[in-house]
């Protein structure tokens, strides 16, 4: 056991010894941090993003395509679309997003377990009834 522990160590010291002498250089481009790309550059970039992850994302009738319970994953871009359109003070997603919200709960109405909503609601109907 102890000659297990004094080979941990010896080792542990070889790689702090080790990392400390290897020369960490970083890339050129990281010395000159500054953003190059026009706002409007900037905001082609983030939109085609979207309209990506939208192409794969939504089948040919507009349908989504949630498949394997992956709610967070929707959540989470359905939240960076209405960001987008918050920031860039435009409503491009807001029609998109309005109609895909009823697909999503019809989706997890046919779900069997209940989603995080429908869970909180009812605990908090169970406590302030109590």
């Amino acid at each position: 056991m102890i000659t297990f522990i004094l080979v941990y160590f010896l080792a542990a010291y070889h790689g702090l010894a080790s990392a400390q002498n290897s020369e960490f250089v970083p890339n050129p481009a990281w010395q000159n941090p500054d953003i190059t790309l026009s706002l409007e550059e900037r905001v082609a970039i983030a939109k085609n993003a979207i309209e990506k992850t939208l192409s794969m994302m939504v089948d040919e009738n507009g349908q989504l395509k949630l498949e394997d319970d992956n709610y967070g994953a929707a959540g989470r871009f359905f939240s960076q679309m209405a960001e987008f359109d918050m920031v860039t003070n435009q409503t491009i997603y807001k029609d998109q997003l309005f109609k895909f919200f009823p697909q999503v709960l019809s989706f997890q109405a046919l779900n069997s377990r209940p989603g995080f909503v429908q869970g909180n609601v009812s605990l908090f109907i169970f406590s302030f009834t109590s």
